[in-house]
């Protein structure tokens, strides 16, 4: 009889006795059920290594053979055995990056089984049975052609990392899917300027806690990350100035503002509950802190998506080609605002922080058609009428 799991009389290992279905197997070869289906394997009696023989029982035994075969060989025929050893299909080697790579891999049930799903795509059009060291770039560009441009990329790259598994294992040299083609970019869309009518619009529907902070950006002028951090200490009213940094360029500026300003800051001021942000907001419902330190401090997350709610509230359009304008396009509708005022760039650009007068003329422009004044007055001579012939 066979003996059980353990050692026999001279000490080498021995396994557990087959199931009658697998008698005739011959030894070292080992069948393993996953959840993408079933995996066949041989395992070195002298090393213990285990070689991944794939989902089919009759390539699995055809393989044993082989390796076995090998084993019977001298050193040096061994060697050559295995620079010239017979070459791996598509999907055995699919089969193998399955059970060894991505079986390894920390995901979501979800994550994982979509992830699934596009290997054993990417290997139906790489066809199966099509031998690996055959595949060639063209033939990765080909099967890449067939995904839409959306998901070319993800596809492409994981056709890199199953590749690069069998550059590994010394099935091909030369991983042919580096030198496939990229999904061509979208085309950027700008986002749309923010004009006079729509700030009224979406202020309209604002909350009152939304209008006050729609109020201090477009007059303040502030990145909104650094109005969200705002101080209720950074406002000094004895002596009429708020502190304020600019986190972009690091510079500190006190500025003494100007009475509509000075408003906006003493409504912020009387709507406070405690000594945190100048911005606060009695929430509708419980939001999570995150890295808040006060259930009614805002962020510009906040901001960004209550501005969004109210401007598809508003029916805004945007023009062609262009998206909705963003809470942040409310600053370069002050700056607009102030040089509708009267203001000099140069006195927008200290207020806003920026380094050179040429940055701040990027928020100012298409806010309104830029007319150039041709003087023909001080052109001297006029040009004489034609006559009645035509001549002059």
């Amino acid at each position: 009889t066979r003996p059980k799991l353990g050692r026999n009389s001279e000490g080498f290992a021995v396994g557990r006795p087959r199931k009658q279905a697998h008698r005739n197997w011959p030894d070292g070869l080992l069948k393993r059920v996953k959840s993408s289906g079933v995996y066949y394997y041989f395992r070195d009696p002298e090393t213990g290594k285990e070689i991944p023989l794939g989902k089919d029982l009759q390539s699995a035994l055809k393989g044993v053979k082989i390796v076995q075969a090998r084993r019977a060989v001298d050193p040096v025929q061994a060697v050559i055995n295995a620079i010239e050893r017979p070459s791996s299909t598509v999907q055995s080697h699919f089969d193998w990056f399955i059970a060894e790579r991505f079986a390894k891999k920390k995901l979501a049930p979800v994550s994982r089984a979509n992830e699934l799903s596009r290997i054993e795509k990417l290997c139906r059009l790489l066809s199966p049975e099509r031998a690996i060291d055959k595949i060639t770039s063209g033939i990765v560009n080909q099967a890449l052609d067939e995904i839409s441009d959306g998901s070319r990329n993800r596809y492409r790259a994981l056709a890199i990392e199953i590749f690069r598994s069998a550059v590994a294992r010394s099935l091909i040299s030369i991983n042919p899917a580096d030198q496939t083609e990229m999904a061509a970019a979208k085309p950027e869309k700008l986002r749309d300027r923010l004009s006079a009518d729509q700030y009224r619009k979406v202020y309209a529907l604002a909350a009152p806690w939304m209008q006050r902070a729609m109020e201090m950006q477009r007059l303040l002028l502030a990145r909104p990350s650094d109005l969200c951090e705002l101080q209720r200490s950074a406002w000094l009213p004895a002596k009429n100035e708020l502190r304020l940094a600019v986190g972009k360029t690091g510079v500190l500026l006190l500025i003494k503002p100007h009475a509509t300003l000075k408003g906006a800051i003493q409504a912020c001021y009387a709507h406070q509950e405690a000594d945190c942000t100048l911005l606060m907001a009695k929430p509708f419902n419980k939001r999570p802190l995150g890295k808040r330190t006060h259930a009614c401090e805002l962020n510009e997350q906040i901001l960004r998506d209550e501005f969004a709610r109210l401007a598809t509230k508003a029916k805004l359009k945007a023009a062609e080609g262009k998206t909705l304008p963003t809470f942040y396009e409310i600053k370069s509708r002050g700056v607009d605002d102030y040089l509708e005022a009267g203001w000099p760039m140069s006195r927008i650009q200290s207020l806003i922080g920026h380094e050179s007068e040429e940055m701040t003329e990027e928020y100012a422009e298409g806010h309104r058609e830029r007319w150039e004044t041709v003087d023909l007055a001080a052109a001297g001579a006029k040009p004489k009428r034609p006559s009645k012939s035509g001549r002059q």
